[in-house]
């Protein structure tokens, strides 16, 4: 189950049943604004009802629950860029543009641009996302 919690900037996302013997509901992984902005280049006040549920499903597909003892955690794992490319572009102000293949585990998510306002020192970016099962890892 994922909550949004805007007051602290965070995706809430608990295991409610991860099928042992005890039940470790209080089991919740937060999933900050900025994680989401840094791997998916998407703003969580932007997002549409579905797009959001997207990106959710991704970002519990990039989760795993570890038992030690008799601890349970939630492990995530990164999102990470397949490849990338940057570019110099402008004419007058020059800035760069970053266009990466961006993928979890075995399974690419999709691709993420990004470009750098030097004026305000910030980024903005899109992601695209790639469909069905676009690719599977051969290993």
């Amino acid at each position: 189950m994922v909550l949004d919690d805007p007051k602290t900037r965070t995706w809430n996302i608990w295991a409610i049943d991860v099928g042992l013997e005890k039940n470790y509901t209080q089991l919740c992984y937060k999933y900050t604004y900025e994680k989401l902005i840094v791997n998916f280049a998407v703003k969580v006040d932007k997002l549409a009802l579905d797009e959001r549920a997207l990106i959710c499903n991704y970002a519990l597909d990039s989760m795993r629950i570890d038992i030690i003892g008799d601890s349970c955690l939630i492990n995530c794992s990164p999102i990470e860029q397949v490849m990338a490319h940057r570019l110099v572009v402008g004419k007058e102000q020059r800035t760069t543009l970053t266009v990466s293949l961006i993928g979890c585990k075995d399974s690419l998510i999709g691709i993420k641009a990004v470009i750098y306002n030097p004026e305000f020192c910030v980024e903005k970016g899109v992601l695209l996302i790639l469909e069905g099962e676009f690719y599977k890892n051969s290993n």
